[in-house]
């Protein structure tokens, strides 16, 4: 149930409090099958890899091709390639 002055939090706090709120209406007295938790965790494990696999290829390849690139070719703080003119 959604209450209609409910202030919203985007904060990891806001989201745990949130996760366990919903968890507490889908309580059941029941025990869900074990191949279900299997199921659920390795979906987790699944985008947990996909996240990481995306963060390698996106950010971090990115960054890693600049570093190469300034180690091949310095710039100095007023922007000039050392042993060269201006640019």
């Amino acid at each position: 149930m959604i209450e209609e002055n409910m202030e919203y939090d985007t904060g990891d706090e806001a989201v745990q409090k949130n996760l366990s709120m919903q968890f507490k209406a889908m309580e059941s007295k029941e025990n869900p099958p074990a191949e279900l938790k299997k199921e659920v965790f390795s979906t987790l494990d699944s985008l947990t890899l996909l996240g990481d696999i995306t963060d390698l290829f996106t950010a971090k390849f990115t960054k890693s091709k600049a570093q190469v690139i300034d180690l091949i070719n310095p710039i100095d703080k007023d922007n000039k390639v050392p042993g060269k003119g201006k640019n």
